[in-house]
């Protein structure tokens, strides 16, 4: 935090912090450096800045297109993040998030084939297209066919009553003087319909109906003159076909001296709001949903000690040809907990045992123990019975604390670690069958180190402390037990107790009241334990952040209106939560208990559906709750 020794000597000229904090206006109203900071729009990239760590996991099932800073339509491959930008001032929009969508309408960009042409000329690719290709093509009236004639092109898509959709074409004005085009969306009679006129020369629409609602339509204007014409409605309850026209001019009767258009990029899908062009062909085509996250070990990793009584011998485990000697020398910590196991004078086996129950199946298990020499030479580890383990035996590995090596393994890996005062951790590896049932561990002395039997001398044969085992190729840090298990959340950037994220999100048209708009979700993959931002599916289309821990909703925070640009910061503590939207006083909720997290969804809710369907400038994370959102969300 800010204040802190270490923060003022990172951020002092020189420091490793003095770049990034004199350039960043985020972080000085912060007062405080943050554990994550992905800047989509600055850096049009899924790396960390604060760390320089790859950390977003991106998926998409296929290509899709996106705005370039040069105002054109680009094409992202499979799996390629789309960093979007506004077509006309080049402004980097960040990482665009978008739903899985159909463009029902097939030939997209060649209107002389498949599209049924009435009263009108199509000459195919005459103008350079919006994505910078020879591929836009021009249309115009039949000239000498009279005034009562209409003039569209047409298809007939299969499409679905009582659904929204969004019919959208490239346009550009041609030897025309006056007004623009008509889209059109009808059912076979051409008695109900939704429809909107698109004035070009004042950028205005008219949009109309006939039985249905009222549809939008907006028009985006694009480089080199062209526009995206964009209309939204939704179709009747009941009809017998439906067909998607786009007129010459408006409905009804034109002049056949009215000029011509270009038009290029139609698109017809199912969806009260329009997303990125999707070309086609022969056929339709489907552009695969966005999903962006930070999960598994890039989240963070929950190690797991399922030993109990990890430092006390004398209570959970079990004797076998042997007793304890409790706190009988110092152990690796300092303390004065470490046991000796003092061998009985008789020949037999000597450990300590503990059932265990629980193990998955076909999983790495790393079992290990702090162990000095006693009065014998060799320790040993073991993991039993025999059918528990892959390979059909019990493992063993035996260590020399006299000469600090891995004397003899079965069935397992094994390495040594050299600790102070004698000290070494002893590990060891095995791999569970499918089914493990109940495992024991066994931790005791050798005098040959190939063999655990031999007679005691009723002495203290070694020493141990500090038994762990894990589901691990490897071991973890040690972490004491008692009672009961104990687990450990590590993040190279998230705090399960306290944090706070700022999000700057876009849209191109608020989606309607009835469609849920995420923004972020930290969440553990399900909806029962999530922190989320969304714009509400409800009558109002507020911006909110719910909060529920083991499946009951602990906060529900009203922070203002959803908008086209939103900056929105939320905090989380227990009994504290707060949002705040655009430099408005922040929404409070004073009592409930943080869930425990382990993912991120980028533009997707808790479970990855109600994406964003716009675009992402910068989520940034700090793992502090921080006093001051509003300051955060300034416009």
């Amino acid at each position: 935090m800010r204040g802190s020794a270490a923060f003022r000597a990172a951020v002092a000229p020189g420091g490793a912090l003095a770049g990034p904090w004199v350039r960043n206006s985020l972080w000085t109203a912060a007062r405080a450096v943050p554990s994550l900071d992905l800047r989509f729009a600055d850096n049009k990239s899924l790396v960390d800045a604060t760390t320089g760590a790859s950390l977003v996991t991106f998926t998409r099932a296929s290509s899709g297109t996106f705005v370039g800073s040069d105002g054109l339509i680009k094409t992202a491959v499979t799996n390629e993040p789309r960093f979007d930008h506004n077509p006309t001032t080049g402004e980097s929009l960040g990482l665009l998030v978008e739903e899985a969508r159909t463009n029902n309408l097939v030939q997209s960009e060649d209107f002389a084939t498949t599209w049924t042409i009435n009263n009108v000329t199509v000459s195919t690719n005459t103008v350079t297209a919006p994505d910078e290709t020879l591929t836009a093509d021009t249309f115009g009236p039949v000239v000498g066919d009279g005034l009562t004639t209409t003039r569209f092109l047409r298809q007939n898509p299969v499409l679905t009553t009582q659904q929204a959709y969004t019919f959208s074409v490239f346009v550009k004005v041609g030897t025309a003087t006056t007004n623009g085009i008509a889209l059109y969306i009808s059912d076979s009679t051409a008695t109900n319909n939704f429809r909107a006129n698109f004035n070009l020369f004042n950028l205005t629409t008219t949009p109309g109906s006939s039985g249905w609602a009222v549809p939008t339509a907006i028009i985006v204007p694009y480089p080199n003159g062209w526009y995206r014409c964009i209309l939204s409605g939704v179709t009747s309850t009941a009809h017998v076909s439906l067909r998607a026209q786009i007129y010459l001019n408006s409905f009804g009767n034109v002049s056949d001296t009215y000029g011509t258009h270009h038009i290029w990029g139609a698109q017809l899908e199912a969806g009260a709001f329009p997303t990125s062009y999707i070309p086609t062909t022969t056929a339709t085509v489907t552009r695969a949903a966005d999903v962006a996250s930070i999960t598994g070990s890039n989240f963070g990793i929950t190690r797991t000690n399922v030993v109990l009584q990890s430092e006390d011998f004398s209570t959970t485990w079990t004797n076998n040809g042997s007793s304890e000697n409790v706190n009988a020398i110092i152990a690796p910590d300092g303390t004065l907990t470490a046991d000796a196991l003092v061998d009985t004078a008789v020949s037999e086996v000597h450990n300590f045992s503990q059932s265990i129950t629980g193990l998955t199946g076909s999983t790495s298990y790393t079992f290990s123990c702090f162990m000095k020499q006693g009065s014998k030479d060799f320790g040993v580890l073991l993991f039993i019975p025999n059918a528990s383990w892959a390979g059909g035996a019990g493992a063993s590995v035996f260590f020399n604390l006299n000469t600090g090596v891995v004397s003899t393994t079965n069935n397992a890996t094994a390495s040594i670690q050299a600790y102070p005062n004698g000290w070494y951790r002893c590990i060891a590896t095995a791999t569970t069958v499918a089914s493990p049932g109940t495992v024991t561990g066994r931790i005791g002395s050798s005098l040959t180190g190939t063999s655990q039997t031999y007679t005691g001398a009723g002495d203290e044969a070694i020493y141990v402390w500090g038994a762990q085992l894990e589901a691990s190729s490897a071991a973890t840090p040690y972490i004491p037990t008692t009672t009961a298990a104990v687990s450990v959340f590590e993040s190279p950037w998230y705090n399960q107790t306290e944090g706070t994220v700022f999000a700057d999100a876009k849209v191109t048209t608020v989606a309607p009241a009835t469609s849920l708009t995420s923004v972020f979700a930290l969440s553990d993959g399900t909806t029962n334990n999530r922190i989320t931002v969304y714009k509400r599916a409800n009558a109002d289309t507020s911006t909110r952040l719910d909060v529920s821990t083991s499946g009951s909703s602990v906060a529900f925070i009203n922070a203002g209106t959803f908008s086209v640009s939103n900056l929105i910061a939320a905090s989380y503590r227990v009994d504290d939560f707060a949002i705040s939207l655009n430099g408005l006083t922040p929404g409070t909720d004073t009592l409930g208990a943080v869930p425990t997290i382990s993912r991120l969804n980028i533009g997707s809710y808790a479970d990855l559906t109600f994406p964003l369907n716009g675009t992402l400038k910068r989520l940034t994370y700090w793992g502090a709750k921080l006093p001051n959102l509003q300051a955060l969300t300034q416009p």
